[in-house]
C-alpha cells in the first residue's frame, strides 16, 4: 500500500496524520481564512471542525491529511491532504493546504518536497498532480516559480456554499522530472527566509 499512517519528517516541519489532538491548533487556523471555500455546496460541513472532523475519518478510510508541526517550536502550523490514490496509474493527487501565515509558502514547500520524495523514489509513483483553487494565490505562486507543468486551468468549475465560483488549476511532476525538480527546490528554500513569528500554538 502507498499510503502509510505514519509521521514524515522534514528539514523544517514534521507531517502528523491528523488526530483529534491537532482539532484546537487547526481551528484556530483555519478560522483565519475565508471557511465558505471549504465546503464546496457540502450542507453537512457547516463549521471549522466538523471539516477536521472530516478529516479524520477520512484518514481512518486511507485518505490522508496531514498537520504540519513544525521542529523547533513544536507548533501546528498547518494542513495539508492528500486527495486521491490511484494505485492503479501509479497517480497521487494533492488538495487543500491552509497555514497560519498564508505567506509562509516554504513551509508547503518542505512538506511537499518531503512527500513528493517519498512518492517518487520508495513508491515509484508514475506521476504526482496538485490541485489549487484559484484563491491560493501564494502557493499558487509558488508552483509556478518551481516550473511546475500546468495541465489545465479549469474555469469556474467549483462552487462554495455561497454559491460563488472559483476556478482550479491542476499542476503536475512525472518522476523523470524529480530530479531536477528536487534541484530547483533546494536553490528556492536557500534563497527564502521563514518567518520566525509563529502564532497559532499546539
Amino acid at each position: 500500500m502507498w499510503l502509510s499512517k505514519t509521521k514524515f519528517v522534514g528539514a523544517n516541519l514534521v507531517l502528523e496524520p491528523i488526530q483529534a489532538v491537532h482539532l484546537a491548533p487547526l481551528t484556530s487556523i483555519l478560522k483565519q481564512h475565508d471557511f465558505r471555500h471549504f465546503f464546496l455546496f457540502d450542507a453537512q460541513k457547516t463549521s471549522v471542525e466538523r471539516y477536521l472532523l472530516s478529516a479524520i475519518d477520512n484518514v481512518k478510510s486511507g485518505h490522508l491529511a496531514y498537520a504540519l508541526r513544525h521542529r523547533v517550536t513544536d507548533q501546528v502550523i498547518g494542513y495539508l491532504a492528500l486527495e486521491q490514490v490511484d494505485h492503479t496509474h501509479q497517480r497521487i493527487v494533492f488538495g487543500d493546504v491552509w497555514l497560519s501565515d498564508p505567506s509562509a509558502t516554504l513551509w508547503v514547500l518542505d512538506a511537499y518536497q518531503t512527500l513528493w520524495q517519498h512518492y517518487f523514489v520508495d513508491k515509484k509513483a508514475a506521476v504526482l498532480e496538485i490541485r489549487m483553487p484559484s484563491f491560493q494565490q501564494e502557493v499558487i505562486a509558488l508552483l509556478k516559480s518551481l516550473t511546475l507543468h500546468l495541465d489545465g486551468h479549469l474555469r469556474q468549475c467549483k462552487r462554495d456554499v455561497h454559491g460563488d465560483v472559483y476556478d482550479m488549476l491542476i499542476f503536475s511532476i512525472l518522476r523523470s522530472e524529480w530530479s531536477s525538480m528536487a534541484q530547483r527546490i533546494t536553490q528556492h528554500s536557500a534563497a527564502v527566509t521563514l518567518p520566525t513569528n509563529l502564532s497559532i500554538a499546539c
